[in-house]
């Protein structure tokens, strides 16, 4: 309904006025690792906080904040599977990889990793005792199950991580994870799932990696808060970065989580994606469904232009008059306003779920007129 959808709106914005207030606020603003924990409780208690709202969220056991970027928080992942199976005495080194993950395969090279690519359907029949870890994404929104009985089972029985690459995706837990198969690791990115902006993700794990998590990571023992550094937690990766993350942008995400709840993001989330699918599936009906495509899981849309310059230019002038109702536009293959005219241009409409169908639907007639 409008009402709610409005309501989840202004919370959005409430959230980002309020973290970002809350990091002014002295004792958040200087905050570094080395102050007394007994002058930063308040801070160390929002932190915990986000950790366990993380963990709800996710239906994961533990929680890792200290990531500032995704590519830290997938380094954080495959050092975690690694040394895992390095306290089992287990020789592993193989990563099957189910989507294109290009940062996992970077990541991989600094980890001694080695990357196998395959299809889901072709998973049963590489799994073997080399293979450390499996990489999949969040699975489609139309998908119930995800892999057959027979191969969750053998993942099992080889102790195989199933490692879910998340960051930069929406998540919405009933309907993301799979119902077949139980996760191991899970990068999230919390900024573009609150919509705070980039800065902060978390490394999330279940109880059997939960004390591989990098350090630190907030504690409550006594009903004091504190830090669990690597040297409390020897089995600890160790720290990602020298901080414990960045501050304001944890702080955004705390403020959202606490306004909205898991169930206000799952809802977002959802609106979202239905309404990138039900743009494609309009400008399909038009014969023009070869230009657009859903982006992963993001409830976003890449729509691909083919037409002259002042024509594009034309275009995003006139999708620029929904940014004040939260629609947000990217571009690609555009250098300075020149478009290079070897490649189609492509242009990327995000956060959908603010705008009405009425909103929606003239997009849609804009996008018809200019395609």
């Amino acid at each position: 309904p409008d009402a709610q959808d409005n309501k989840l709106t202004h919370l959005s914005l409430a959230g980002l006025a309020a973290g970002r207030y809350l990091s002014t606020l002295e004792g958040f603003s200087g905050y570094n690792p080395y102050h007394p924990e007994s002058s930063s409780q308040g801070l160390l208690e929002c932190i915990y906080e986000l950790q366990e709202m993380s963990c709800s969220m996710s239906g994961l056991a533990a929680a890792s904040l200290v990531s500032s970027c995704g590519s830290q928080a997938i380094f954080g992942c495959l050092s975690m599977i690694k040394k895992y199976h390095q306290r089992k005495k287990q020789s592993r080194n193989t990563l099957l990889l189910c989507d294109d993950f290009l940062q996992v395969t970077v990541a991989a090279e600094q980890t001694n990793l080695q990357i196998k690519n395959v299809s889901i359907n072709q998973l049963e029949q590489n799994l073997n005792s080399t293979v450390a870890a499996i990489v999949v994404s969040i699975p489609d929104i139309k998908n119930d199950d995800f892999l057959p009985e027979t191969v969750c089972e053998k993942i099992k029985q080889l102790d195989v991580i199933v490692y879910m690459e998340g960051t930069g995706q929406y998540f919405y837990p009933l309907q993301s994870m799979p119902q077949n198969m139980a996760i191991d690791l899970l990068s999230l990115d919390l900024g573009y799932l609150c919509e705070s902006g980039s800065g902060a993700y978390a490394v999330l794990s279940n109880e059997k990696l939960k004390s591989f998590l990098p350090a630190p990571r907030v504690q409550l023992v006594d009903h004091k808060f504190s830090l669990q550094t690597h040297q409390q937690n020897p089995f600890s990766i160790g720290a990602l970065n020298t901080g414990i993350g960045d501050i304001e942008q944890l702080l955004r995400c705390y403020t959202q989580l606490r306004l909205k709840g898991a169930g206000g993001l799952q809802q977002l989330a959802l609106k979202a994606i239905v309404a990138a699918l039900y743009v494609i599936k309009k400008l399909t009906d038009k014969g023009l469904g070869s230009a657009c495509s859903t982006i992963g899981n993001t409830g976003a849309c890449r729509i691909t232009v083919v037409n002259p310059v002042a024509s594009i230019s034309s275009l995003l002038q006139h999708l620029a008059d929904f940014k004040s109702s939260g629609l947000q536009i990217g571009n690609l293959n555009i250098d300075g306003g020149i478009v290079n005219d070897e490649l189609p241009v492509e242009i990327i409409l995000g956060r959908l779920h603010y705008l009405s169908k009425t909103q929606l639907d003239s997009i849609i007639e804009i996008l018809v007129e200019n395609l």
